[in-house]
């Protein structure tokens, strides 16, 4: 029994070193881990100074995908950053004229290819949230008044229950699917105070951000009409090269056939919603949807 227990003493020894040694080596890993994303970071604070230094030597986007979230945007402006004659800006999503205005044109020229680099090519951004905040028609007009707007309309159901996911996939919202729109019919606020709310334009407004009407608005209210290209996600979805295609069409561009459009791009599977949630969705959302049908006068069979 005696020679059992020491031998036994005699193994555990032997994890315990195994297992100091896997802490030492991950440790380890850690640590160069750490110091790779330092000297990352270091590498792009020191490019953001040299391009803000020269912010005044780049260009402005020609075109800007306003919106909306969770329709495709993403994809859109990847494929045609693939397109020879568009450079991208040095971040896709800068959300400049929601949530960062206070830096100043200055930062958000420091994002842009230099004026030089621009000949005969043409840069844009995609910032989905533009299209939701009433200040950010204006501010894009003082700043960019001849700008391409282009937008992407997804069926507000689907882009509510798609918006809900992303945020619980991110651990940015605690309810499920059903909690939240329960929430959302029971004691949703008027529409123009939630957006006048501070806190409100913090919190997730899944279901406002589906009424397309009211926010093109006032969209209309600040740029002509020719200047924008109004798309379905459905339709960008169904024939994804037909639609940028159009796009490039409407940017000038001539068409390139060297787009990847194999690559998936933000894109997440999740469980079928119930269809009587979807269900209740569509019928909320269904005066809104022929108001903007209206003022389109396009059919979006939502």
């Amino acid at each position: 029994m005696k020679i059992k227990i020491e031998y036994s003493k005699m193994e555990n020894m032997e994890l315990v070193r195994e297992k100091s040694k896997q802490l030492v080596l991950e440790n380890e890993s850690f640590t160069r881990y750490k110091m790779k994303r330092k000297f990352w970071r270091y590498i792009w604070e020191v490019s953001m100074v040299k391009r803000y230094l020269t912010s005044g030597q780049r260009g402005l986007p020609d075109f800007i995908i306003i919106g909306a979230q969770k329709a495709g945007t993403t994809s859109l402006h990847s494929y045609l950053s693939e397109h020879p004659l568009v450079l991208p800006p040095k971040i896709k999503e800068i959300h400049y004229f929601d949530l960062s205005y206070d830096r100043g044109t200055g930062w958000y020229r420091s994002l842009f290819p230099l004026k030089k680099e621009l000949n005969g090519h043409i840069t844009g951004e995609a910032s989905p949230l533009y299209l939701y905040y009433p200040e950010v028609p204006s501010r894009i007009k003082e700043l960019l008044p001849e700008v391409k707007l282009i937008v992407l309309l997804r069926d507000p159901a689907k882009r509510a229950i798609s918006h809900v996911h992303h945020m619980i996939r991110r651990g940015l919202e605690t309810r499920s699917l059903e909690e939240v729109f329960a929430d959302g019919f029971d004691a949703r606020l008027q529409y123009e105070q939630r957006l006048s709310d501070p806190w409100a334009k913090k919190t997730f407004n899944y279901l406002d951000r589906g009424l397309y009407a009211d926010q093109l608005k006032r969209w209309f209210d600040c740029f002509d009409r020719d200047q924008f290209l109004i798309l379905r996600s459905e339709d960008f979805y169904a024939n994804t090269p037909e639609t940028v295609s159009k796009t490039l069409e409407f940017l000038e561009l001539p068409e390139y056939d060297g787009i990847n459009f194999e690559k998936a791009h933000n894109q997440h599977g999740y469980k079928k919603p119930d269809p009587a949630l979807v269900k209740a969705l569509q019928e909320w959302y269904s005066p809104n949807n022929r108001e903007l049908e209206k003022l389109l006068g396009m059919d979006f069979k939502w």
